[in-house]
């Protein structure tokens, strides 16, 4: 971990928070995470850094704060969220913690409606339906959840990196995010269960449902029910599906009156090599379409059967810093064969 990050002093110090670099060259020969781990293992609040005496908490006493503080703590488990300078943001979201950014702060008790997001215009369109759906339900709340690669940040199929687009929708949005890093060592299922419970034990929160935003592909429909079965109390959640079988006139209608603009993140192997011309990375999708209903070729309106993906881009995200940040993501995965369809 970088000793860029500030520190908390301790309880009654009078020292400040730093960000000294000579301070971090005496701290490199210690293991810092050795005194992190050890100190979480204890059940201790924190440790002294050995280097400038002072107090550092560990993730585990930071994650009951529920949120984070903005302080760019060392072992922020929130991803350093509520930092103000992007350049300070270090932190990588390690293990499912929920990213608060609605305005409603009490959600105990709350039934929560978790709807899977992937930052594309399927996902937001079923999030505007959902929010029809509960805008006289004072009992409900909505939790957008994205899972995304732990070591690299990127979220699968879409290409998009968790950090810095999924994050910043959210808070554009104002909708809580339920951040779910996925690791090998545990199954999707398996971490899709553990998020959940996290919701219920650490936010006191009731998950009620969990809402997809697929179109109409049945064998996917029906892998997510047979798929999706968890055991108490997760045993008896309820699976909504808003956008299925759409009328795609009607969806492209409430996109287009909806804030923020569709851009192609990714595109798929399926998609047929003489539509790339209009259907690559950065073309608005509100062209895409337009081309695609003009055209002859077989490709779904919505791209539902993988022939492409789009990612959201709202008011107060730099479109340009988006599409950017998800072209190198392609460019590295096509350089180490990698690259993800």
């Amino acid at each position: 971990a970088s000793f860029a990050a500030m520190q908390h002093p301790p309880s009654g110090s009078t020292e400040s928070p730093t960000d000294d670099n000579d301070a971090a060259g005496a701290t490199a020969s210690v293991d810092i995470e050795e005194l992190h781990e050890n100190a979480c293992q204890r059940g201790e609040k924190g440790y002294m850094d050995p280097a400038t005496g002072l107090f550092v908490m560990t993730r585990e006493a930071l994650r009951q704060r529920k949120r984070c503080c903005g302080n760019a703590c060392r072992h922020c488990p929130y991803g350093h969220m509520a930092v103000q300078a992007r350049s300070k943001r270090q932190n990588a979201i390690t293990s499912s913690v929920l990213l608060q950014f609605s305005s409603v702060k009490k959600l105990d008790n709350k039934l929560a409606y978790v709807l899977f997001f992937s930052g594309g215009k399927d996902s937001y369109l079923t999030l505007l339906r959902l929010q029809k759906q509960l805008e006289d339900r004072p009992d409900a709340t909505i939790v957008l959840m994205t899972t995304f690669e732990v070591n690299t940040g990127v979220v699968g199929h879409q290409e998009v990196p968790f950090n810095e687009v999924i994050m910043e929708q959210a808070r554009c949005l104002r909708q809580n995010l339920l951040a779910v890093p996925l690791r090998y060592e545990e199954s999707y299922e398996e971490s899709i269960q553990s998020a959940l419970l996290m919701l219920q034990n650490e936010h006191r929160m009731q998950v009620h449902a969990l809402v997809f935003g697929d179109l109409h592909l049945e064998d996917i429909r029906a892998w997510r029910f047979e798929r999706m079965v968890f055991e108490a109390p997760l045993d008896s959640l309820e699976m909504l599906f808003p956008v299925w079988h759409a009328d795609y006139d009607v969806l492209l209608e409430e996109l287009e009156s909806a804030p923020g603009e569709a851009f192609i993140c990714a595109v798929g192997d399926n998609c047929p090599e003489e539509a790339h011309d209009f259907i690559h990375i950065g073309a608005p999708y509100k062209t895409v379409a337009s081309v695609i209903k003009k055209s002859g070729f077989d490709i779904d309106l919505f791209g539902e059967r993988g022939e492409f993906h789009s990612v959201v881009v709202f008011e107060g995200m730099d479109a340009e810093d988006v599409l950017a940040r998800i072209r190198r993501i392609r460019l590295g995965a096509e350089e180490d064969g990698t690259a993800v369809a």
